[in-house]
């Protein structure tokens, strides 16, 4: 009798460590899987922020020659007026 009631204790306490390894692994899992989701988002965000910045660039350099011109142009009115005031 005392042993049946060892043995039921035994085995009650292996069913525990069964139960908490298997909760300690599927935790470990979903931490597994929400790192990879985590570094999808990582990526994904570093290439849309390497696309923006080259289309800031291209944005930059197609207006930097439209600011040259307007600043030739500024300056020629400005010398006209300066000078057909004198």
């Amino acid at each position: 009798m005392i042993e049946n009631k060892w043995s039921f204790i035994k085995s009650n306490d292996d069913r525990k460590e069964k139960q908490l390894k298997i909760s300690e692994d599927a935790k470990i899992e979903t931490q597994d899987k929400s790192e990879v989701d985590k570094r999808k988002l990582l990526m994904a965000a570093t290439l849309f922020n390497k696309y923006l910045r080259k289309r800031m660039q291209e944005e930059v350099r197609k207006n930097d020659k439209l600011e040259t011109i307007l600043q030739n142009l500024r300056k020629a009115t400005v010398g006209f007026l300066y000078y057909s005031i004198k």
